[in-house]
């Protein structure tokens, strides 16, 4: 990026309160999306133990991923035909979860 901002050029509801397709197509994507989070954004703050345990890479399930993904009511950004990040959303309309690619 060049240090303009990108405005977000979608928002998919992942939820399967709209198209359910969404969140099987971006659960690849938004996994990469929180591992990045996890394991280079927030990486100076944490030890690379609490980074491993959050993180668990290996132990990573995508249909698990897909189905929490379902059942926290996800919505993905998109830039383009890009995820850009995705956000987690209460019943109660409050924003719970918001990871956004940090290079956006």
């Amino acid at each position: 990026m060049d240090g303009n901002l990108t405005p977000i050029s979608a928002w998919r509801d992942g939820s399967g309160y709209g198209d359910p397709s969404h969140a099987e197509a971006d659960a690849q994507a938004t996994l990469s999306v929180f591992l990045a989070a996890v394991t280079e954004t927030a990486s100076a703050h944490y030890s690379a133990e609490q980074i491993a345990a959050w993180a668990r890479p290996d132990e990573r399930d995508i249909n698990q991923w897909n189905s929490a993904r379902k059942l926290l009511n996800t919505f993905v950004a998109t830039i383009g035909d890009e995820v850009a990040g995705f956000s987690d959303v209460g019943d109660d309309g409050y924003i719970e979860t918001t990871l956004p690619l940090w290079n956006w």
